[in-house]
């Protein structure tokens, strides 16, 4: 029996991986989304994570202010 290539393998005989796992991991299909995905998120985190500090310390200076001003009896 002749082994044939992928590209010279007759039509009646497509090439099949070992095993589905295999097959899914080879599978290329789509990976560019998923990355682009995932880094969305990593942003979209980063960004919750500083406005929710920027927030506690803009909250915290309102506060001094405020504090300040009422001290002064304006």
């Amino acid at each position: 029996m002749t082994r044939f290539s992928s590209a010279l393998r007759p039509a009646s005989s497509p090439a099949r991986p070992a095993s589905p796992s295999r097959a899914l991991l080879a599978d290329r299909r789509g990976l560019a989304t998923v990355e682009y995905t995932i880094a969305l998120v990593l942003v979209a985190v980063g960004a919750i994570a500083v406005w929710t500090n920027l927030g506690d310390a803009l909250v915290e200076k309102v506060e001094y202010a405020t504090h300040m001003i009422q001290q002064l009896g304006l």
